[in-house]
């Protein structure tokens, strides 16, 4: 099941913003098992986020310029094969878009 209401986030607020800063997959199972998120209205405000998954979008240039993210209100477990197949998926994203770039 998907979000029912898409928003812009705040890159200040976002998650992604830490995922980008890095070059590997960013897991967070359970978001209020991690002190640091305690102070992030996403996950303490109505949201409720629980669970994040990203994996950076690195251009061929080798710039992160975004990231494909999995949410859920729930906290989850996140295996290994789980961590390549976002890997695959955040590659495809990087093909498309450089595809129709030039």
């Amino acid at each position: 099941m998907g979000l029912e209401v898409t928003n812009l986030v705040p890159r200040g607020t976002s998650l992604c913003s830490l995922a980008v800063l890095k070059d590997g997959i960013t897991v967070i199972e359970n978001a209020l098992k991690e002190p640091c998120l305690l102070i992030n209205p996403f996950v303490t405000g109505e949201f409720g986020l629980h669970f994040y998954a990203a994996a950076p979008l690195r251009s061929s240039d080798g710039f992160n310029i975004g990231a494909l993210c999995i949410v859920d209100k729930e906290p989850r477990e996140f295996s290994a094969a789980d961590q390549r197949t976002l890997e695959s998926l955040a590659s495809v994203v990087m093909e498309n878009i450089e595809r129709d770039i030039t």
